[in-house]
C-alpha cells in the first residue's frame, strides 16, 4: 500500500504531541530537522505538505493544478505510471472565495483503479491542492496532500477547505482525517496579509503551549496518542491523563479545553477551561 514515508507520517503525530512534550518534557519549541524533509518557510509562497514540510513555490495558470500530478513514491500507487485506460480520474475545481480581492480555489482529484487493469494492490489515491490567486490569472499552490483515500487508506477522508469569518477576520481552514482512532489531522491555517498568504499554525501552537502550562494541574498531562487540536470546531480538547503511574488520582479524571480565535491577525487561544 502506497504512503508517504515514514518520518513525514511521524511528523504529524509529533506535531499534535509536540504541545505535550513542551510543557512536561521541556522539549524545543520547534521540529526536529530528522522528523520530515523539506524547505523552511523563507518564501510565503512556498507550499505546505504538512508538519514542518514545504516545497518551492508553484504558480502558474489555474488550469495547471488540475492537470498535473504530485510525485508519488510507490509505482504502485502512481496513477501516472498505470497503464492508459487502467483508472478513472475525477477532478474537481472549485472556487471557495476571495480575501481582499484574491480569488482562493481548491483542486481535488479522486483517481479510483480498474480492479481488472490497475496494478495489483493499486487503491483510490486522493490529491487536495489550494491556491491562491497573487496576481491576475496567476495562481500559487499553498497546500498539497495527496494519499490513499478511505477506510484501508492512509487519509480517511478529504474535507474541503473553507474560508471562515473568526472574530471577524476571513481565515483560510483546512483539516483532513488520517488513519487510526487517534484522531490525527492534516491542517492548515491562512490569513492574507496585503495579498500574501501567512499561516496561522505557529502562532497557535506557541498559543496553546503557553495557554497548556497555565491551566494544567501539575501532575496531570494529556492523554499520550491523541490529537487534541480540532480547526473544525475551533478548539483543542484533550483528556487530562497522570505524568505517572500512581499519580493524579481523580484531580486527572478530566478534560481541558481551549478555544480559539483571531486575534491581531493570530489564530490563538481566547478561552481556557478544565472539565470534569
Amino acid at each position: 500500500m502506497f504512503s508517504l514515508p515514514r518520518r513525514i507520517r511521524h511528523t504529524y503525530a509529533y506535531l499534535a504531541c509536540l504541545l505535550v512534550a513542551t510543557v512536561f518534557l521541556g522539549a524545543p519549541a520547534g521540529l526536529s530537522g530528522g522528523h520530515a524533509k523539506g524547505i523552511p518557510q523563507i518564501d510565503p509562497w512556498s507550499v505546505y505538505k504538512g508538519g514542518d514540510t514545504y516545497s518551492p513555490p508553484s504558480c502558474h495558470q489555474l488550469s495547471y493544478f488540475s492537470r498535473t500530478l504530485p510525485s508519488f513514491d510507490s509505482t504502485t500507487q502512481d496513477p501516472s505510471r498505470w497503464p492508459p485506460g487502467s483508472f478513472t480520474d475525477n477532478t474537481e475545481v472549485y472556487p471557495l472565495g476571495t480575501i481582499q480581492k484574491h480569488r482562493i480555489y481548491q483542486v481535488f482529484r479522486d483517481i479510483q483503479p480498474d480492479p481488472e487493469k490497475a496494478p495489483a494492490n493499486a487503491v483510490e489515491v486522493g490529491v487536495k491542492r489550494i491556491v491562491v490567486e497573487r496576481r491576475p490569472d496567476e495562481f500559487c499552490m499553498i497546500f498539497e496532500e495527496d494519499g490513499t483515500l478511505g477506510d484501508s487508506g492512509w487519509i480517511f477522508r478529504m474535507e474541503p477547505a473553507t474560508i471562515s469569518l473568526i472574530d471577524d477576520v476571513p481565515v483560510l481552514l483546512t483539516y483532513d482525517r488520517l488513519e487510526g482512532n487517534g484522531g490525527y489531522t492534516i491542517d492548515g491555517a491562512w490569513i492574507l496579509e496585503n495579498g500574501v498568504p501567512f499561516s496561522l499554525l505557529g502562532p497557535l501552537n506557541d498559543s496553546i503551549s503557553r495557554a497548556l502550562k497555565e491551566i494544567l494541574p501539575p501532575e496531570c498531562g494529556l492523554r499520550p496518542s491523541r490529537n487534541g487540536l480540532d480547526l473544525e470546531n475551533l478548539r483543542f480538547l484533550a483528556q487530562l491523563w497522570p505524568n505517572t503511574e500512581g499519580a493524579g488520582g481523580s484531580t486527572c479524571d478530566g478534560a481541558v479545553l481551549l478555544k480559539l480565535g483571531v486575534r491581531n491577525h493570530m489564530l490563538v487561544v481566547v478561552d481556557k477551561q478544565l472539565r470534569p
